[in-house]
């Protein structure tokens, strides 16, 4: 199991680093520092990505427009206001393991709930009123 962490970690890692060099020497540093906020969680808002960068929203937004035309991240939920993107390579590596091992048929595997986290934690819930 932890020999399985540890080959994702660095998978990550290695994703990231290769993501970073293809976006080096970019008039902004903004789309370096929103990779290593999707190594950390690979959804994303813009509204969450400015605040945890303490940017401005468009300044975000075309950050994450850079990493939308590299092919690092696609908007996943289509909303008139706090689009969800998602970096589906990093999620697929945390989706995949290379031993399957089940623990029940009603309980998600750890990385499932881990995906349903990360996507809760970017979008912004509203009471209805």
């Amino acid at each position: 199991m932890s020999e399985d962490a540890l080959n994702r970690a660095t998978r990550i890692n290695d994703l990231s680093e290769g993501w970073q060099r293809k976006l080096a020497g970019q008039s902004t540093n903004t789309p370096l520092r929103l990779v290593d906020l999707l190594a950390a969680n690979p959804f994303l808002t813009i509204t969450d990505a400015a605040s945890q960068l303490k940017l401005a929203f468009t300044t975000a937004q075309r950050a994450i427009g850079r990493l939308e035309q590299n092919g690092m991240v696609q908007q996943v939920w289509d909303a008139k206001r706090d689009r969800v993107y998602c970096a589906r390579a990093l999620l697929d590596i945390l989706r995949n393991r290379r031993t399957s091992r089940r623990i029940s048929g009603e309980v998600p595997r750890l990385p499932t709930l881990l995906i349903l986290l990360s996507l809760l934690t970017c979008i912004n819930t509203r009471s209805i009123e």
